[in-house]
C-alpha cells in the first residue's frame, strides 16, 4: 500500500510512502522530476502517467531506486531504452525516479 500526501504552503511535502521507500520529499522535487519526465520524452514510450505504451508499465515495477536510476543512464541493450546519462544529469535523473514513484501503483 502506498501513502500519498501532500501539505500545500510554505513546507509543501509529498510523502511517498513504503512502496516508494522515499520518505517526504520537497513538492519542488516531484515538480521538477515530471518535468524532466516530460522534457526528456520519456512520455513517448512510457505513457504520460507511466503506465506504458511502447515502454513497460513503471507504476508497477518492482525494481530499486538504484537499478530504475541504472536503467535511464545506461539503457537497455537491444530496446527503445537508449542511454541517457550523457543527456540527464545524476541528480536529474533522481528526480524523475521520485516522480516515477509518486505515480506507483498496486
Amino acid at each position: 500500500m502506498m501513502w500519498l500526501a501532500v501539505l500545500v504552503g510554505v513546507a509543501a511535502l509529498v510523502w511517498v510512502g513504503p512502496a516508494g521507500g522515499q520518505g517526504a520529499v520537497g513538492a519542488e522535487v516531484l515538480t521538477e522530476g515530471k518535468r524532466l519526465y516530460v522534457e526528456n520524452g520519456c512520455y513517448t514510450c512510457h505513457g504520460l502517467d507511466g503506465r506504458g505504451n511502447i515502454g513497460p508499465d513503471l507504476t508497477r515495477t518492482t525494481k530499486s531506486d538504484e537499478e530504475i536510476v541504472a536503467r535511464i543512464a545506461n539503457g537497455r541493450a537491444g530496446t527503445a531504452m537508449t542511454p541517457f546519462r550523457d543527456k540527464i544529469s545524476a541528480e536529474d535523473i533522481r528526480k524523475i525516479v521520485v516522480y516515477l514513484r509518486s505515480l506507483a501503483r498496486p
